[in-house]
């Protein structure tokens, strides 16, 4: 029944694209649509690109269609809905092996905003064995960093955690609220909230993940090496805002207090995150230790085997050199 939900929920989206893109033809404008997993200021880039106005000087009319699951978002770029996806380094990597022709192409993100938060009574990790986790889902980047973590404290799943997919970071918040689990993890700003409501911090994950390519740009690499034009003027957009939100920091607060449906006051606190611990990088280069560490973990759960392959094969940076020279004139 829940599949079937999400179902009409995603064909309806499709509808709306579909519409959109029509409208946006009869503008003369080339339609660019980019898949996102909920809404957060990790994406604050490409919402200023378009409140800025900087992809439409490009001629592309660029709009943001936030699903709920990667896998959704994955679908969605291989089936030719979305140009670019944003989903971190082993959603790639695994569809990669799949078979599957995808890169990473910049970076948004190079560590991840994240936080484990536990329900009132939960004081320390110790107190969550035996106990059910929130997660965004049982295969993704989020879940991976928090087995990891866990792990390195000697908590292995299911042994001594349970985990259930919940979804995005604000349906994991309403979770906790009503008790379903123990605790959950929770993206940047919203761990902020839960925090200033009384629930416990447990894991920040930025003490124990420096290096890791938690968001970026993604694309097929058939309809890349096609649209080579589209996709450096893309990227020439971001990086265009990327220099703009160092530089115009109240207003970039408010497009992110708005996109993100926030309290300007944590979408403040978030700029400071990402910004001023440079975790949002300004001419979008790709980590490579970043993309193989995201390999380690995969290959520690089982998803890959040895000799782990190069993160270099899933990576291009051609056209993001080329938006470099343009904006950085480098």
């Amino acid at each position: 029944m829940r599949s079937t939900a999400k179902g009409r929920v995603f064909g309806i989206l499709l509808a709306i694209w579909v519409l959109n893109l029509s409208a946006s033809q009869a503008f003369g404008a080339e339609k660019i649509t980019v898949g996102t997993v909920g809404k957060n200021q990790g994406f604050l880039p490409i919402w200023v690109g378009q409140h800025k106005g900087f992809f439409k000087e490009k001629g592309l009319d660029v709009v943001t269609a936030p699903v709920l699951n990667l896998d959704v978002e994955t679908k969605a770029l291989l089936a030719g809905t979305f140009q670019f996806s944003t989903g971190a380094a082993p959603g790639v990597v695994l569809v990669v092996e799949q078979g599957q022709d995808l890169k990473i192409i910049a970076a948004l993100n190079n560590a991840p905003g994240l936080s484990l938060v536990g329900r009132k009574e939960y004081k320390t990790l110790e107190d969550l064995k035996g106990t059910t986790l929130g997660v965004a889902g049982l295969r993704g980047a989020v879940t991976v960093l928090m087995q990891e973590i866990l792990r390195s404290k000697g908590f292995e799943s299911p042994r001594d955690y349970k985990m259930v997919p919940m979804g995005t970071t604000q349906e994991r918040m309403l979770a906790l609220e009503t008790g379903n689990v123990s605790a959950v993890m929770l993206l940047i700003p919203t761990n902020y909230m839960a925090m200033d409501k009384g629930y416990p911090e447990l894991v920040s994950f930025h003490q124990y993940v420096k290096d890791y390519h938690f968001a970026g740009v993604n694309v097929v690499g058939k309809w890349a090496r096609e649209n080579p034009g589209k996709v450096v003027d893309f990227l020439e957009g971001v990086l265009r805002a990327n220099r703009w939100i160092r530089e115009s920091r109240k207003e970039a607060v408010e497009i992110a207090a708005r996109e993100a449906g926030v309290p300007v006051e944590y979408a403040d606190r978030t700029y400071d995150y990402y910004i001023t611990n440079k975790i949002q990088p300004l001419d979008g280069t790709v980590s490579e230790k970043g993309v193989q560490k995201a390999i380690e973990n995969l290959g520690e759960l089982g998803d890959l085997k040895r000799p782990y392959p190069p993160a270099s094969k899933y990576i291009d940076m051609s056209y993001l050199r080329e938006a470099q020279k343009r904006v950085f004139g480098r």
